[in-house]
C-alpha cells in the first residue's frame, strides 16, 4: 500500500504514485513488468528533469508505460490520478498507513508502516 504524502490537484507528472494510479485505473498494471517499474524508478524523473528516452530502451509502443515515460501524467489522466489517491486515502488511514508512508498488506494483515518509505527489490536466483 502506497499512500502519497499529499494528493494534490497537480501531481508530479512523473511520480511513481501517478504511474501506479494511472496503470491501475486503465487496468494495465498487470501488463507492466516489475523490472520496468524498477527501471522507471532508476530514471529519477521529475517535472524539472523528464526522462530521456533512447530508441534502444524497452519502452515500445505496445508497452502501457510508454506514454507515461514520454510525457508523464497530463490532462484528464492527472485529474483521474488525483481522484484515485483521494479515494484511497480513507482506506489507507483506516489500516493505519498515514500520508507519505508505505506498508505491505498481505492476507488481511498490515505490516507496520515504515517511517521513511524506501523500496527494496529482491531478485530471485535463476
Amino acid at each position: 500500500m502506497h499512500n502519497p504524502a499529499t494528493p494534490t490537484s497537480s501531481p508530479d507528472r512523473f511520480a511513481l504514485s501517478s504511474l501506479i494510479a494511472s496503470l491501475t485505473l486503465s487496468n494495465e498494471l498487470p501488463e507492466a513488468y516489475p523490472q520496468e517499474l524498477i527501471d522507471f524508478l532508476e530514471l529519477n524523473a521529475s517535472d524539472e528533469h523528464p526522462p530521456r528516452r533512447k530508441l534502444s530502451d524497452q519502452w515500445t509502443a505496445e508497452n502501457p508505460m510508454t506514454p507515461f515515460v514520454e510525457k508523464g501524467i497530463t490532462g484528464e489522466a492527472a485529474h483521474n490520478v488525483t481522484t484515485y489517491w483521494k479515494g484511497v486515502a480513507p482506506f489507507a488511514e483506516r489500516v493505519g498507513v498515514q500520508p507519505g508512508e508505505a506498508a505491505v498488506i498481505l492476507n488481511g494483515r498490515v505490516r507496520p508502516p515504515s517511517p521513511s518509505p524506501s523500496f527494496c527489490f529482491v531478485r530471485a536466483a535463476p
